[in-house]
């Protein structure tokens, strides 16, 4: 029972330091990972580890929020910056429209 609890105990506290250190994919690989061996323990094994299991998947609760909020920072990001390319070039150029030789004319 306690080489199970000091497994847990391990990938948890790792997955915990790699969110802190912004390192979101790997620490949600690792959170899967004993989320995925819960799958084949015994009823009794997964009663005994039941503290380690709401942690883990607070944690990927967690991991799901920082990354929405990443994907929000990227896109506002990215809009920022083409709202301010909007600017540098502008849909119409200053000279007027560019018109171009039709084919047939010749």
């Amino acid at each position: 029972r306690r080489s199970l609890e000091i497994l847990w105990h391990g990938f948890y506290t790792y997955a915990a330091f790699l969110k802190s250190q912004d390192r979101n994919d790997e620490a949600r690989y690792w959170v899967q990972q004993i989320l995925e061996k819960k799958r084949t323990l015994p009823l009794y094994k997964e009663h005994i580890e039941r503290p380690w299991f709401r942690k883990e998947k607070a944690l990927l609760k967690e991991l799901a929020v920082s990354w929405a909020q990443a994907v929000v920072r990227q896109l506002q990001s990215i809009s920022s910056y083409a709202s301010s390319s909007a600017s540098l070039f502008p849909a119409s150029p200053a000279h007027g429209p560019v018109v171009r030789p039709d084919p047939e004319d010749d």
